[in-house]
């Protein structure tokens, strides 16, 4: 539902699935979105180290009515697993290793949290709060940009910037033993944190921050080309080199490292840093700058946001080799699904046979192209079950762990 602070501001956490915002109205929106933090190191089996705090990045936008914006918001990276390495984050946190001898592990690096205008890919992002690189034992990660991210312990684990890191949006995931403790994984962010198989360098960086508008960020060519826009270098001054190539720009804008006071998420004091999942907060602050030629309710009271999705149904949450996915449509639109988080689109036709891990996206489009409503779903519990070692003393009960949709309406009621 619309936020628990005022009718005018809309709170999103991580819930693992990407949300689609929609502007009911025309109005000014400041949008905050904060990083996650990396995870901890495990040293003699025991959690340990500190955790590489999470950016901050804000602006103000205008968005006009029916204008929709997509929202990824980061998963705190996953902490150190006795024998194991440790998995990845949601959007973009590197994985880690663990020292495959005894019982020392890395952690991993948090996902960025950003927002996505005119698609869902990362070349669609329009802001991004960096995130935290994953900590080992004894050794400092890098914190989340911000115009860069924080080093990992030794010049082998650079911070992300406007132009390099790991890899554009992913952070690396940590492999090896380091110094038999196990390599940490990079942050997520623009540019991805990266990390190091070795004894000076097995803690991770943080990922980069950027904003459209906001000046020091570089932007990149096209939808297709990941490259920096043309004569646009890291450490610009030029403010056009940060404009999005979709030419959806910010005011206003702020982008904090992870280790530098910023807002809280109810913004009501400061921190240093954000510490575990990452979190957006939009908020409505007055009319459009520039109003369309005929706004359909340019004289209306506060606009609101809201978040129209699918029906995606599946036949079973049980383990299930196959799994049977109906997605039920308004009427009237056309209707499209993605097995592959919005790189390619089909035309749904009726129920899909799933038989691995996946996030479906749906969304309905207008006659003119335009995206209107759009749900995700992640399908989990499919394929081969896995073999699970029960201890004698938990019940089957117990161990349950049925699969969710991930869908949520807020439809600013």
């Amino acid at each position: 539902s619309l936020n628990k602070l005022n009718q005018n501001t809309l709170t999103l956490d991580y819930t693992g699935d990407l949300k689609a915002v929609k502007a009911q109205e025309s109005g000014k929106y400041k949008i905050e979105v904060w990083g996650a933090s990396g995870g901890l190191a495990l040293c003699n089996n025991k959690s340990c180290g500190t955790a590489a705090k999470g950016g901050y990045a804000s602006g103000e936008i205008d968005l006009y009515e029916d204008e929709v914006l997509y929202v990824f918001v980061g998963q705190k990276g996953n902490n150190g697993v006795y024998q194991k390495d440790a998995s990845t984050a949601y959007n973009g946190g590197g994985g880690a290793s663990w020292d495959n001898s005894d019982d020392e592990s890395a952690g991993g690096g948090g996902g960025a949290t950003d927002i996505r205008y005119n698609g869902f890919t990362l070349a669609d992002r329009i802001m991004v709060a960096g995130a935290g690189g994953g900590s080992s034992y004894g050794k400092q990660s890098g914190y989340g940009g911000g115009l860069s991210g924080g080093e990992g312990n030794g010049s082998n684990a650079p911070g992300a910037t406007q132009t390099t890191g790991y890899a554009f949006g992913i952070g690396k995931t940590g492999t090896g033993a380091g110094s038999s403790d196990g390599v940490a994984g990079g942050g997520g962010g623009y540019w991805g944190g990266t990390s190091y198989n070795a004894s000076n360098g097995e803690s991770a960086s943080g990922g980069s921050g950027y904003v459209s508008g906001h000046t020091g960020c570089v932007a990149i060519t096209s939808a297709t080309d990941t490259s920096p826009k043309s004569g646009c270098t890291n450490g610009t001054t030029d403010n056009a080199c940060s404009v999005h190539y979709s030419n959806k720009v910010f005011t206003n804008t702020q982008l904090i490292a992870g280790n530098a006071s910023m807002p809280t998420h109810d913004g009501s004091s400061t921190m240093t840093g954000n510490d575990g999942n990452g979190y957006v907060r939009i908020t409505y602050v007055g009319p459009v700058s520039s109003p369309k030629s005929s706004p359909k309710s340019a004289n209306r009271s506060i606009p609101k946001v809201v978040v129209e999705n699918p029906s995606i149904n599946v036949n079973t949450k049980d383990y299930s080799i196959t799994k049977e996915v109906e997605i039920n449509y308004p009427s009237g639109y056309i209707n499209e699904y993605s097995l592959d988080l919005g790189e390619t689109w089909l035309t749904y036709e009726g129920t899909i046979n799933i038989t691995e891990k996946t996030t479906i996206i749906a969304r309905t489009k207008d006659n003119d192209g335009n995206v209107v409503s759009t749900s995700t779903y992640t399908i989990s519990r499919v394929g081969e079950a896995p073999s699970l070692d029960i201890p004698p003393y938990i019940s089957s009960e117990e161990t349950s762990n049925e699969e969710t949709s991930s869908e949520e309406n807020i439809d600013g009621q």
